[in-house]
């Protein structure tokens, strides 16, 4: 009897605790959000969005603390992911923590749409690393109606694109569209 009383109190103690992490983590975003807001006059038109990971020394993998494909070479080491979001001049908007086997583009569309309903900011441009591309996030932004740069590696594409890349010309303010057809079998 007494080892279920001490496990449920641990259980409403560990509650307490999320619930006060979840509280602060929305204050030191409200704080973030509105110093970035001021610093560049509520100018918010362009955003960047990258993933890291964290890796920890240990075995012990828990709710949060996954094992999963690692940038750094450990892949015996759990993990969590970091999502930041930020804005012109590297000023941070928002961030998220996630378990350490997620794929990090699902992390992606999910961590646009709370800002915008969070903070009510439009459309801005997004601009995202090539671990994030995916066909699924590219028809979301698009239904969505946001105007994106997603990166590519070059490295992965035919010689011919890449012809076409290097073959571009473009000063300050232009840009380009190249289309590129997929045959699906």
């Amino acid at each position: 009897m007494k080892s279920k009383i001490n496990l449920l109190y641990k259980d409403k103690d560990r509650e307490d605790r999320v619930e006060k992490v979840i509280d602060l983590k929305t204050q030191v975003e409200q704080i973030t959000f509105n110093h970035t807001f001021a610093v560049l006059k509520g100018k918010l038109n362009v955003i960047f969005y990258d993933m890291t990971t964290l890796y920890f020394e240990s075995s012990d993998e828990d709710d949060l603390r996954k094992t999963g494909f690692s940038k750094d070479g450990k892949h015996q080491c759990p993990q969590i992911f970091l999502g930041l979001l930020v804005a012109s001049g590297g000023y941070p908007i928002s961030y998220g923590i996630y378990e350490g086997n997620i794929f990090e583009g699902n992390t992606f569309i999910p961590a646009l749409q709370n800002i915008e309903k969070k903070y009510n900011l439009g459309k801005p441009i997004v601009i995202a690393d090539s671990g994030l591309l995916s066909q699924k996030n590219i028809a979301l932004l698009e239904k969505s109606g946001y105007k994106y740069i997603l990166g590519a590696r070059c490295k992965n594409e035919k010689a011919t694109l890449k012809q076409q890349i290097l073959a571009l010309k473009l000063k300050s303010g232009e840009n380009a569209v190249i289309i590129l057809l997929f045959f699906v079998r």
